[in-house]
């Protein structure tokens, strides 16, 4: 068994990042997992000098895809600090990798250059090309037990504008990962 899980670049806060990397830790005692990253405050920034600087979205997206990277560095430091264990930012098979997006900055076509595909989004795309078994995505979101389905999780503000198509189709669950669950 493969999952993917998509951890929220706003989960890299002091008040939650211990309690998430212990979830992760746990998911990872019985299947591999592979951890996309968001970009959180750094993705932030790239959309605010967008805005403010004017450069187009191929740009913001490449700046975009290198800001999961920094949060996995981040993560994969953090991690270390606390258990002495290097997470490896690779495709190692360990129980246990953070997913580096830097294919993407080389292929231009795999994905569209948009705010309205994230992190989110691209975690459906990693889980079909790596044949995951399930996806996970994890918020620093209450969220309740009715989540309703993933095709609604855009309309809630939960996800990007691309996720419900990009869900389409998937052979997988997929489910939403809130502090009721982690924290």
């Amino acid at each position: 068994m493969i999952e993917v899980i998509k951890f929220g670049g706003s989960l890299c806060h002091p008040d939650s990042i211990h309690a998430a990397l212990a979830w992760l830790e746990q998911q990872a005692q019985s299947h591999s997992i592979v951890v996309v990253c968001g970009g959180g405050a750094y993705a932030d920034l790239v959309r605010s000098e967008q805005q403010r600087l004017g450069f187009d979205d191929e740009i913001a997206h490449r700046q975009a895809l290198l800001t999961m990277e920094q949060t996995a560095f981040f993560l994969q430091g953090i991690w270390q600090h606390i258990t002495g264990r290097v997470m490896p930012i690779s495709d190692s098979g360990a129980a246990m990798t953070l997913w580096s997006p830097r294919r993407l900055l080389l292929d231009h076509h795999a994905v569209p250059a948009s705010w309205d595909i994230t992190s989110d989004s691209l975690s459906i795309w990693l889980a079909n090309e790596i044949g995951a078994t399930q996806l996970s995505l994890m918020k620093s979101l209450d969220i309740s037990l009715d989540q309703g389905s993933p095709f609604d999780w855009h309309v809630k503000g939960w996800v990007d504008a691309a996720f419900s198509d990009m869900a389409q189709g998937a052979a997988y669950p997929i489910r939403l990962v809130g502090r009721e669950v982690w924290g």
